[in-house]
């Protein structure tokens, strides 16, 4: 019973390795038909074995610190909001000219200016109203027009709008913080995370390398009859199991290669 079990785990995952490589050979735009019996090693490309030996994984500190993604969007941020703060003010100033027929503080058609200025909830305006069309020998003198109102709603509008600004440049200001604190703990993770992948290869180029040789000194004994088929199949398997862990470990790198070039806002590297 335990041998028809093994035998049907086996055939389960080969039906699920075929299913995998058709699937993943049709979104590569080809078709494939395999059969249990294939060498799946076989339909890994020598050369793609032959690049992935060459992947090197990138130094994280070799990124600007303030190209990382979190800190570069955080400092942008408050940067634009203080141009757009700089330019909110609660003073005011404005101007205006007019025409006014028969003007009845001078008994005239004048040409009128106004001039207002404000701050929060005060503002202050006064006109100026100059005579013209008098007839022959008649005069008129200027009128002048002050004018000063006090809200105290605008006043405290403009308190509240103030203390608002204020809270918000304290938060983006705490935003860059958090990203500067984001950036330490990610370098700590990178490093942690390219060690541990390193380590892995490391182990499974040991593993592959004793299985290897272990699988070619099987052979010899096995042709002499000293030990079972079994025996040098196992030693087979496990190495070429280490060898597809090998070449895994490898697209971890590129993995890690690209999550860190994507963390930050530059992909170059600093020269």
């Amino acid at each position: 019973m335990k041998v028809l079990s093994d035998k049907h785990s086996v055939e389960s995952s080969l039906r699920a390795l075929i299913h995998d490589y058709i699937v993943f050979y049709k979104k590569c735009g080809y078709d494939i038909s395999l059969s249990p019996d294939q060498n799946y090693l076989e339909l890994i490309p020598q050369d793609i074995s032959r690049e992935l030996k060459d992947v090197k994984p990138v130094n994280v500190l070799e990124f600007k610190k303030e190209d990382f993604a979190k800190i570069e969007e955080a400092v942008w941020n408050n940067q634009i909001n203080s141009l757009e703060r700089k330019t909110d003010s609660s003073f005011s100033l404005s101007a205006g000219a007019g025409y006014t027929i028969d003007n009845s503080s001078t008994n005239s058609d004048t040409v009128d200016a106004l001039l207002s200025a404000g701050y929060g909830g005060l503002e202050l305006a006064a006109g100026l109203s100059l005579p013209v069309g008098l007839e022959n020998g008649s005069s008129a003198s200027p009128a002048l027009t002050m004018a000063l109102s006090l809200s105290p709603t605008t006043f405290k509008k403009d308190s509240l709008q103030k203390k608002q600004a204020s809270l918000t440049e304290l938060q983006e200001l705490i935003d860059i913080q958090s990203a500067e604190q984001d950036y330490e703990t990610y370098i700590v993770t990178s490093a942690q995370n390219l060690e541990s992948i390193l380590w892995e290869k490391s182990n499974a180029q040991e593993n592959y390398n004793m299985y290897s040789k272990l699988a070619s000194d099987l052979e010899a004994w096995y042709n002499q009859g000293i030990i079972s088929q079994s025996e040098y199949m196992s030693a087979q398997t496990n190495a070429a199991m280490y060898q597809v862990e090998i070449m895994m470990n490898m697209l971890d790198i590129i993995i890690y290669n690209d999550e860190v070039q994507t963390a930050f806002i530059k992909n170059n590297a600093r020269e």
